[in-house]
Formats: structure tokens, C-alpha cells, sequence
């Protein structure tokens, strides 16, 4: 446990150091800015929307220029030759930014006056970030260089995300209920406006079952990639 937290305090002064972290509270400022200049009658809505997008999208983005940047500076090099495993290193990285988006969903929560569940809200924010991050890290330990991430990451985003679009009900939308990416959005979209039902949990364990998956593939990508630097 003392490995994993000082893992955590390791990724996340990291984040500082290389401005990322910056971006992130940057970008959450102006989140609150604009929803503070909405109508009242739309801030929930847009604040939904928002904060879905905030660990996915931008999940996607961050996870890959941390990895290409500790690439880069060696710093999963030390990593990988220090006590902690591989499995401690990747789970760090995917609690830091899950950690940072819990902080920045609460904050555009809170200043959009929306009244959330905050259980299921939060659970949400934590699976949906945890999935992406661990996509977006299955593509990253793979590349050399941070245009061959976006290269191979920003199909795989349009990919991934697009099923979200059955929020939309159109005709036959319920198909969409096997992918990730709408099982995380309808979760949440509950923790913002609708009751929690057994429907709500199976798409929470859903979420959960993608994330191992997702997490198994990380992990042999890393030990190719990183542990063994196989091409």
C-alpha cells in the first residue's frame, strides 16, 4: 500500500512538473466559466455533458503525453527498475488521473448548482476515467512518439465514443447498450437526473468487466513494450 501511494505522489508531481496537471485545472476553470454564462435552465445539461467528456476525452489525451513524456525523460525506465511492479506503475497512473477528474467534476458540479446522486456520480466519474485512461494507455505504451499516439489514438476515440450518440433514442438505439462508452454515459446521466435501478448496476458492472479486459491488455502491452521494449 505505502508503494502505490508513494507511486501516486510520484505520477502526480510529474503531472505538475510537466504542466499537464496546469492544463487540467486551466481547462476546468473555464468549464465553470462557461456554464456560469448559460441559462440556469441548461448549466445541469451542459455540466452532464462536460463532465463525461472531461474523463474520457481528455483522458484519452493526457494518459498518452504522460506515458510519451516519461518515455522520453526515462522516467518509466527508473520505474519499471524500482521495487514496484508493472501492475503498480499502471494503476497509479489510472487512480492519479481518476483522482484529478473526481476533483474537477465536483468543482463543475458544484458550480453549476446541479443536484447530483454523488455516490453513483462519482463511481462514474471513477470507472469512465479508469477505462479510457487504461484505452488510452494500451495505445501509448505502443507508440514512439507523440504523433504516432494521436495518429492511432484519435480513430480509435471516434470509434469508441461514437455509440454515446444513442443517447439520442433513435430507432434501435438499445443495441448500443453493449459498449462501453454508452454503459458510462447512461450510468451517469442517472446520477444526474434519474433514479438508480438494477438496469443502472448492470451497466456500472459492465463498465467494471471492460476495465479488466482493458486492463489485461494494458498490462501484456506493457511487458512488450516497456519491460522487454520488444517492437
Amino acid at each position: 500500500m505505502r508503494k502505490l501511494l508513494a507511486a501516486i505522489k510520484l505520477d502526480l508531481y510529474h503531472q505538475v512538473r510537466s504542466g499537464i496537471l496546469g492544463i487540467y485545472v486551466i481547462i476546468t476553470i473555464l468549464y465553470i466559466v462557461l456554464i456560469g454564462f448559460l441559462p440556469e435552465s441548461i448549466r445541469s445539461y451542459a455540466a452532464f455533458y462536460i463532465i463525461f467528456t472531461d474523463p474520457s476525452v481528455l483522458g484519452f489525451f493526457f494518459i498518452g503525453g504522460i506515458i510519451m513524456l516519461e518515455k522520453q525523460q526515462g522516467v518509466i525506465d527508473y520505474q519499471v527498475i524500482t521495487p514496484l511492479s508493472p501492475k503498480m506503475i499502471i494503476l497509479s497512473k489510472v487512480i492519479s488521473l481518476a483522482l484529478v477528474s473526481c476533483i474537477s467534476g465536483t468543482a463543475i458540479v458544484i458550480a453549476s448548482k446541479t443536484q447530483v446522486n454523488y455516490l453513483i456520480f462519482l463511481i462514474c466519474i471513477i470507472l469512465t476515467s479508469s477505462f479510457f485512461t487504461l484505452v488510452g494507455a494500451w495505445v501509448a505504451v505502443r507508440c514512439d512518439s507523440i504523433n504516432q499516439y494521436f495518429v492511432k489514438v484519435i480513430p480509435m476515440m471516434f470509434v469508441v465514443i461514437l455509440p454515446c450518440f444513442a443517447m439520442i433514442k433513435f430507432p434501435y438505439y438499445q443495441l448500443f447498450r453493449i459498449f462501453p462508452s454508452f454503459m458510462a454515459i447512461d450510468a451517469m446521466y442517472t446520477g444526474f437526473f434519474g433514479d438508480f435501478s438494477w438496469w443502472t448496476l448492470l451497466e456500472l458492472g459492465g463498465l467494471l468487466v471492460y476495465i479488466l479486459l482493458m486492463w489485461s491488455l494494458v498490462e501484456k502491452a506493457f511487458a512488450s513494450h516497456v519491460v522487454f521494449k520488444e517492437k
